[in-house]
């Protein structure tokens, strides 16, 4: 699996499940987010017909990308990304982050904790997500893990409880950017790694 997959393969889902069109996304979606980052090659349009055309073009353009008969420009990754609109965004960032080895966990802003400016609790989220683990628990439930096992399913549980661990490292950068406060353990691993 590569990354310009991952994101086709997102795209692809949105296309199918949703009355989204390749041209409306490419025009609705990723435009404007190419344009903010000067990837677009938008020209003065001062006519219907000129405006009529680019439109066609792009459409045109993001239909080879996704037909897999032109390149996928790895300039507008993230671009694409974040021109997915949920649950296709969260999705495939995950399998991009995974695919690099790496949790979904963003950085923590430390000027954020300075300016003491409060965070949003995610507890509602943290719920959800284990909910879904409880609801996918049925390799867990005889009490061992062999190879009885559905593959399906003990797939989609491990993938359940990788959503949690994420969510609940959020959740832990949002208390100490929101309150400074961090766990007791959590200050001991920070007193011991400096000193």
């Amino acid at each position: 699996m590569t990354e310009d997959k991952i994101i086709i393969d997102h795209t692809s889902r949105l296309l199918q499940d949703t009355p989204w069109s390749i041209e409306r996304f490419a025009i609705e979606l990723l435009t404007p987010r190419l344009e903010a980052l000067e990837l677009s090659d938008e020209t003065n349009i001062t006519k219907a017909d000129e405006y009529q055309r680019w439109k066609t073009a792009k459409g045109v353009q993001v239909g080879r990308i996704l037909r897999a008969t032109m390149n996928f420009p790895m300039s507008w990754k993230w671009a694409w990304v974040d021109s997915l609109p949920e649950p296709y965004h969260s999705e495939c960032r995950k399998d991009l982050l995974a695919l690099a080895g790496v949790l979904d966990v963003p950085v923590p802003n430390i000027k954020s904790t300075k300016c003491g400016c409060a965070t949003k609790s995610n507890l509602a989220e943290m719920m959800r997500e284990f909910a879904d683990v409880v609801a996918s628990s049925s390799p867990a439930q005889d009490g061992v893990y062999d190879a009885n096992d559905n593959k399906a399913d003990t797939q989609k549980y491990t993938d359940e409880i990788i959503d949690v661990i994420e969510v609940l490292h959020r959740e832990l950068f949002a208390v100490f950017q929101g309150t400074g406060c961090m766990s007791k353990r959590s200050h001991l691993i920070v007193v011991k790694a400096v000193g």
